[in-house]
């Protein structure tokens, strides 16, 4: 019941209370991918970015294809919503470290290369920050093996 209703929320973009419910879900199968992406997003949108890039890094760790492979449609991604609207702000946002992490991460959900792009541009405002940079080369080696096949 609770991943319906999250998934509702989510829909509605109500993205406070997906989190509510898909945490549920989660405690119940913290191996849930699907409610792992959506939740990434809600912490996101819900000023818990924190909660979000740990929970990114784990995801990508153990399956950043199944980030990168969401379905905007069937999965209703709102990255091409999100993405835009942050990208509008660049100019006046590009020396903070936290709206980097932010474009990162959602840009992975529709666009590997501006992910990789935003996460090389957080490594060089904090380039002691580890986190990131292992983000980083998960998403160069990534983007390698794309490339590779070919």
């Amino acid at each position: 019941m609770s991943e319906m209703l999250g998934n509702q929320y989510f829909m509605a973009r109500n993205y406070a209370s997906a989190c509510v419910e898909l945490e549920k879900v989660l405690k119940v199968n913290p191996t849930n991918k699907p409610v792992r992406c959506k939740l990434i997003i809600c912490y996101m949108q819900s000023g818990k970015l924190q909660k979000a890039f740990d929970l990114f890094i784990s995801l990508c760790h153990e399956d950043i294809d199944f980030i990168m492979n969401m379905d905007p449609i069937k999965d209703d991604c709102p990255c091409f919503d999100i993405l835009p609207a942050l990208e509008k702000q660049f100019n006046h946002n590009k020396d903070r470290f936290d709206y980097l992490l932010k474009l990162g991460i959602t840009a992975l959900y529709c666009d590997l290369a501006k992910s990789i792009k935003y996460f090389g541009l957080a490594h060089k405002l904090e380039r002691s920050d580890l986190k990131v940079k292992y983000v980083l080369n998960l998403l160069k080696l990534r983007m390698e093996k794309d490339e590779i096949f070919k």
